[in-house]
């Protein structure tokens, strides 16, 4: 019989905040978190944080530093465990990386028309195909579900991440996933209920604001 503690684990999802280079393709670009961004990320955090010394079991965090600059720090100061998960890195952009969003919009519009109209039949060039992008984000979930269970677990990550657990976890079609809105420091709670017919993911909150 499944004890108390594990029939539910709950997953709060934190964005990074904002970054240094502006608005660009970042993907898998390693750029450096800006002072106003890690104060906005922690912020967020207050906003789902409750009186107990320990807010959560486990942080899991993108090995790019605008995630881990800003996630180390917070299990150290609350004692604890941080697993550095490869597959929670933001999606490739391929050659838009690095790039100005509006000068690729610009200069390569078709592409970026058919990539926001379709982005499952569509891929940037050179970049992740989001079936690929999915897949890996999917294993994350598994292997939260398995190796966290029971638990309250933070991933601090990026916002095509967070899309596509919402699509994931709420069943939405990939390829609406742009209409969601993520912005910077963004947090959400999901639970998930385990039962004898299967879990059942549900979203709780979304991008909490300060109070």
């Amino acid at each position: 019989m499944m004890s108390s503690n594990e029939a539910c684990t709950r997953i709060d999802v934190l964005r990074h905040g904002q970054c240094e280079g502006g608005h660009i393709f970042r993907g898998s670009n390693d750029v450096a978190l800006l002072p106003e961004g890690h104060a906005a990320m922690h912020a967020s955090c207050e906003t789902v944080l409750s009186s107990a010394t320990r807010p959560w079991d486990v942080v899991l965090t993108s090995p790019l530093s605008r995630c881990l600059s800003f996630a180390r720090p917070l299990a150290e100061r609350h004692l604890l465990s941080l697993e550095v998960v490869d597959d929670l890195r933001e999606m490739s952009f391929g050659a838009w990386e690095g790039r100005e969003i509006l000068a690729v919009m610009q200069e390569d519009a078709e592409r970026m028309r058919a990539w926001g109209d379709d982005p499952v039949r569509n891929s940037p060039p050179e970049g992740e195909a989001l079936h690929e992008f999915s897949a890996r984000v999917q294993e994350v979930y598994e292997h939260v579900l398995s190796a966290y269970r029971g638990k309250h677990v933070l991933l601090v990550t990026h916002g095509g991440v967070l899309r596509v657990l919402f699509a994931l976890m709420l069943g939405l079609p990939l390829n609406k996933i742009q209409s969601i809105d993520a912005p910077y420091a963004c947090i959400s709670r999901f639970a998930v209920f385990h039962t004898e017919t299967g879990d059942i993911p549900k979203l709780l909150t979304h991008n909490a604001q300060p109070s």
